[in-house]
């Protein structure tokens, strides 16, 4: 699991491109940078973060997720209310599961999430649990969420 994932070699996992991994990115890896580029694009936008706030992949190290990077989940958490995050989904939600293409994901919200855009996120493979606050409804929907998708449940 890595918190604020960032996928810049300069700075993930603490920097790698610094640590002197021998091992080069691999073809599989390289992809994602180029389903960035092409989104970015697309999007017409200047730039394109690439930190979900959660993710959890089957590497174990940074050598590893070079070879193989795949990602089972990604949370991306928001804490204001959908209004404020509203252009997220367009530039940042729905970017990160075309570009990263997790096993899963979702979106963790701190206030209510409308219907509508629940059930449109759903048709990209995105989930929604609203009211995910310590003691919140959304809580343990959450927990459950995540241990099933990584088959603990």
């Amino acid at each position: 699991m890595w918190y604020e994932f960032d996928l810049n070699l300069h700075t993930m996992f603490e920097g790698i491109a610094w640590q002197g991994v021998s091992r080069e990115p691999s073809p599989e890896f390289l992809k994602i940078y180029e389903r960035a580029e092409e989104v970015r694009k697309r999007l017409e936008l200047s730039r394109l973060p690439l930190r979900p706030d959660i993710a959890f992949t089957y590497a174990k190290s940074a050598e590893e997720f070079l070879k193989r990077p795949v990602i089972k989940v990604i949370v991306e958490c928001k804490n204001f209310d959908y209004a404020f995050w509203k252009s997220d989904v367009e530039e940042q939600v729905k970017p990160y599961a075309e570009i990263l293409k997790p096993e899963h994901m979702v979106i963790a919200s701190l206030k209510p999430v409308p219907q509508y855009l629940k059930r449109e996120l759903l048709r990209f493979g995105v989930d929604v649990i609203d009211g995910v606050y310590l003691g919140g409804p959304g809580e343990r929907e959450l927990v459950t969420y995540v241990k099933r998708a990584l088959g603990y449940a």
